[in-house]
């Protein structure tokens, strides 16, 4: 009877993601739940629910600098296939992201929702592939099943149709997915990766490596980058546009060949917060501008 019992819970879970190729609403975040121990006892047991499904966890830091929050970031092979279809950055699908607050004595746990990223990043990929990115959010979900079983949707939603061609307030003022910035190109990919690396650990402009996923025979490259200076970084912009949603973080570089780029802070940060009002968004109206500064440093030797 407990078997039946939690066959029947899971099956019902997951309608919750997997439901959202069809033109329902789909929300930006998932409240995972919020759970009794220590903020190194349940990371520790988020990291072992990914690996029972075969997810690979490629970085994990703390955005605030704190001991309250915690960020770990995965992905796995087959998802990484999928995101290579999309030449045109799509490899930022293949890199999913767990947040974690202390909240004294509990642990509130959350995950972007997969299906929300696939949408906003691999566009019609996402409805070529549904099938099989609809089974890599099931597992994200039952990997996550023995750390809380809530799965409440949060944090604003969108379907997947206003996803694809997304923009915050109006085309002409803000940015799309199709409108990245873009830095001096490298004399070839393999320079590129090494300039990136080499001032990552030096961390230049305040900046240090989270992750990095470096594909060499697609030449395609994608580095997770922490902002340490209290005015420009995470710690200073996060909390103003709301820490709950700290799985959305770090924000990313990426290497296609010789082109190093990154997705405008109006789209990349709107998409990610998608109930931030103009007031909010005037609030850290620097912040686009701080981490392109940082960025293109990192792409100079």
């Amino acid at each position: 009877m407990r078997t039946l019992k939690t066959s029947l819970f899971v099956i019902t879970a997951l309608l919750t993601l997997t439901t959202s190729f069809a033109e329902d609403k789909i929300s930006a975040y998932v409240e995972v739940g919020t759970v009794k121990g220590t903020l190194q006892a349940v990371t520790a047991k988020v990291k072992e629910g990914l690996a029972s499904k075969n997810f690979k966890v490629i970085g994990e830091y703390s955005p605030l600098k704190d001991e309250k929050s915690f960020v770990v970031v995965y992905t796995r092979d087959d998802l990484q296939k999928i995101a290579l279809n999309v030449k045109n950055r799509g490899v930022l699908a293949s890199v999913l992201k767990i947040g974690l607050l202390d909240k004294g004595g509990k642990v509130k746990v959350s995950m972007n929702n997969p299906d929300y990223l696939f949408h906003a990043y691999l566009r019609k990929e996402a409805v070529k592939r549904a099938e099989a990115l609809s089974a890599i959010t099931a597992d994200a979900q039952v990997a996550l099943m023995g750390v809380g079983q809530s799965f409440m949707p949060f944090g604003g939603e969108m379907t997947a149709s206003e996803l694809h061609k997304y923009y915050y307030m109006w085309p002409a003022a803000t940015q799309t997915f199709d409108d990245p910035v873009e830095f001096k190109e490298f004399s070839s990919f393999e320079e590129g990766v090494k300039t990136i690396t080499e001032n990552l650990n030096k961390q230049k402009g305040q900046t240090y490596e989270v992750y990095s996923v470096v594909l060499k025979e697609q030449k395609v490259a994608v580095f997770g980058i922490g902002m340490a200076g209290k005015e420009t970084g995470e710690q200073n912009y996060l909390p103003k546009v709301g820490v709950e949603h700290l799985s959305a973080m770090p924000y990313e570089l990426v290497l296609m060949d010789k082109k190093p780029s990154m997705l405008h802070g109006r789209f990349r940060i709107a998409v990610h917060w998608p109930e931030l009002t103009m007031g909010t968004f005037m609030g850290i109206v620097s912040t686009p501008g701080d981490i392109e500064t940082a960025f293109e440093g990192l792409t100079k030797k």
